[in-house]
C-alpha cells in the first residue's frame, strides 16, 4: 500500500491519467493530476517525499522540472516515463537522486515495483 503518499502526475493522455487513477484506488495514494509542466510549477505544493511523475518525451521540459525541483522541493522523488532516446536518459540519471526512469512503453509491474520503493525512499525523506 502506497498509504500517506501524494503523487503529483503531469500528464495530458486522458487513459494514462485513468490508469493513475485506478492505481491510485487500488493502492491508497493521493493523486493530483496537471496537464502541463508549466501548472505544475506554477500551483503544486511538494513536500519532501513526495513523488512527481512527468510523462515526457521532450528534452527541455525534463531540465525544467530537475531545476524546479532543486529550488521548490529539493526532496522530492521524480518518477519520468519517457520515450527519449537511452543515452539521452542516462545523461538524466547521471548526478538526479531521486529520479527515477522509466522507458515506454512502461511495463505495469516495474511501475508498482518503482512507486512501492519510492514510498520507502519516502519514509526516510518525510
Amino acid at each position: 500500500m502506497l498509504t500517506g503518499c501524494t503523487l503529483f502526475l503531469i500528464e495530458t493522455d486522458t487513459a494514462v491519467f485513468e490508469a493513475f487513477e485506478a492505481l491510485s484506488s487500488t493502492f491508497n495514494f493521493v493523486l493530483h493530476r496537471f496537464d502541463t509542466l508549466q501548472s505544475a510549477m506554477q500551483s503544486a505544493i511538494v513536500n519532501a517525499g513526495d513523488c512527481v511523475v512527468l510523462d515526457c518525451d521532450n528534452p527541455s521540459d525534463v531540465d525544467q522540472l530537475l531545476f524546479w525541483r532543486e529550488t521548490q522541493a529539493p526532496a522530492s522523488q521524480l518518477l519520468l516515463l519517457s520515450g527519449l532516446p537511452g543515452p539521452l536518459l542516462n545523461i538524466f540519471r547521471g548526478g538526479n537522486p531521486g529520479l527515477e526512469i522509466l522507458e515506454k512503453p512502461v511495463n505495469g509491474d516495474e511501475l508498482i515495483a518503482v512507486l512501492l520503493q519510492m514510498k520507502k525512499n519516502r519514509t526516510r525523506l518525510g
